[in-house]
């Protein structure tokens, strides 16, 4: 669930990609990093926590060149949890150690990414059988080895010509990388590379701006995993990069591009729609905010369906307030935020450890103080994914004096761990798989009257792009084959990055 974004051409580079990340901060916030290029040179700063705390104006001063990436971090493989069995010294050294961009200086090559490597594991050890030693834990470290060495093997004496990178990612797609990837590369002296797998599973867009570097007139490029980013930086979306495409820049040039791999399918993620991206932002032209309010008229539907009788819809803030407030509307029922939301607050759900995550709760919600007492609520929340959100909204709303407490979500109940890009690590850890999709003990569990889940069906036809979703934490069945082998050693080795004990089952 990372953002990432790259600029070609702007006199302004480094500070485009600061402003860029600052609108992507809701993707990640472990960490983040920039790296620029003169052409010839390359400047980077990484670093441990958010955007604003890692970059200053003296900072930002010593990048140069006009084209560079960046990105915020969210951790799946090489995790930096902050575990308690490591110093605060040593977390810190591991954050910045997997921050990205991740730079190989042999060859001479960048990358970003947003996704995740299922068979991350076994691309490691081929890897290091070629004496190509990873710096770092993350899985981008992978792509830009991987990709590098494919480079190496395409060209003769680095004559780096669009044929050789089209090639090279062609083999890199359908031989090498297994998992979702949106990524950015620039390499040296070359130019900068965008390339997104084979169905396209986390979003991904170009734009394009008139810019004035010195005395002459030209376009700048900018990649980014939401319209937002680009949007806030003046460029226009050109659109959205295709799955299994590649597009190439070369230096001082313009776009050349080719979809490289196109007989996959396009499975874009659903969640985006439904919880990470921002609501001004537009993925596979369906723009979230108008999703959202679709989600909110399929969820009133169902209501009126099971004869819910509700006095005052309010949302979780604030993924869901355009549902609370359509769903409101449709039931012709007052739409109230009962919650104010420390907005200095992180997203609980993408926060890396259970510890952390419910004492984020704590901070995040606090009741709005106003009359509800004998009040029946109808709570709008995107998704139920661990539980304790949940619980806690409840337990708040009974002590402020409500009668009754309901429950409606946007989406199905969450069953499977997810190997394409969330950091949900095994079954055990989802309420609905703990408990089979058992809605009943679910809805007891967090203290609720009632629990409604939006059904699949009604959750595609406001998303709108019919079956082209990854539902795969819904249904356990993924765009990508995922064997019980892999199954296991991603749990074993995610439950490992995290300090925590493996247990084949639950």
């Amino acid at each position: 669930m990372c953002g990432i974004i790259g600029i070609v051409n702007s006199p302004t580079v480094q500070f485009d990609i600061y402003n860029g990340l600052l609108t992507l901060q809701h993707r990640g916030q472990e960490s983040a990093g920039i790296l620029t290029t003169d052409g010839r040179d390359v400047f980077i700063h990484r670093g441990a926590g958010l955007v604003k705390d890692i970059y200053n104006a003296e900072i930002l001063h010593t990048f140069k060149g006009t084209s560079g990436i960046g990105q915020v971090r969210y951790p799946t493989v090489g995790s930096g949890a902050k575990r308690e069995d490591r110093s605060w010294e040593e977390n810190i050294k591991i954050i910045q150690r997997n921050a990205q961009p991740s730079y190989d200086h042999t060859p001479g090559i960048a990358t970003v990414h947003n996704g995740n490597i299922v068979n991350y594991w076994p691309l490691r050890d081929e890897l290091r059988k070629l004496h190509r030693y990873p710096h770092s834990d993350g899985d981008v470290d992978i792509i830009n080895k991987v990709f590098a060495c494919v480079l190496e093997e395409k060209s003769e004496e680095w004559n780096i010509t669009p044929e050789v990178i089209f090639d090279s990612l062609r083999k890199v797609m359908t031989e090498k990388l297994k998992g979702s990837y949106s990524a950015i590369s620039v390499l040296q002296e070359v130019g900068m590379i965008a390339y997104r797998d084979p169905h396209g599973i986390r979003p991904f867009m170009i734009g394009e701006k008139e810019v004035q570097i010195g005395n002459k007139r030209g376009k700048s490029y900018g990649f980014a995993s939401e319209t937002v980013a680009l949007d806030a930086l003046g460029y226009k979306k050109v659109r959205d990069i295709l799955p299994g495409e590649v597009i190439y820049i070369p230096k001082g040039g313009e776009p050349i591009s080719k979809v490289v791999v196109s007989d996959q399918g396009p499975a874009h993620c659903f969640f985006e729609w439904i919880y990470f991206s921002r609501p001004s932002s537009s993925i596979e032209n369906k723009n979230v905010y108008v999703v959202r309010l679709n989600l909110g008229r399929e969820l009133a539907k169902i209501i009126e369906e099971k004869g819910i009788e509700v006095d005052i819809v309010t949302p979780v803030p604030d993924t869901s307030r355009p549902t609370a407030l359509n769903l409101a509307r449709k039931l012709g029922k007052p739409y109230i935020e009962i919650f104010d939301k420390n907005r200095y607050s992180q997203r609980s759900f993408i926060l890396p450890t259970p510890e952390a995550r419910k004492a984020e709760i704590k901070l995040k919600l606090t009741p709005i103080i106003y009359e509800i007492r004998k009040q029946r609520i109808l709570v709008v929340d995107d998704s139920i994914v661990r539980g304790p959100t949940s619980k806690k909204v409840a337990e708040i709303l009974r002590e402020s004096g409500a009668e009754e407490v309901h429950f409606a979500i946007a989406c199905p109940p969450i069953t499977n761990r997810c190997y394409l890009g969330i950091d949900m690590v095994s079954e055990s850890e989802l309420i609905a798989g703990r408990f089979h999709r058992n809605v009943e003990r679910i809805r007891k569990e967090i203290g609720a009257d009632s629990l409604t889940y939006l059904p699949i069906e009604n959750m595609r036809d406001s998303i709108g792009i019919g079956d082209n979703l990854c539902t795969g934490c819904l249904t356990g069945r993924y765009p990508i084959a995922v064997s019980e082998k892999e199954k296991l050693l991603f749990e074993k080795c995610r439950f490992e990055d995290m300090g925590q004990t493996f247990i084949d089952g639950y």
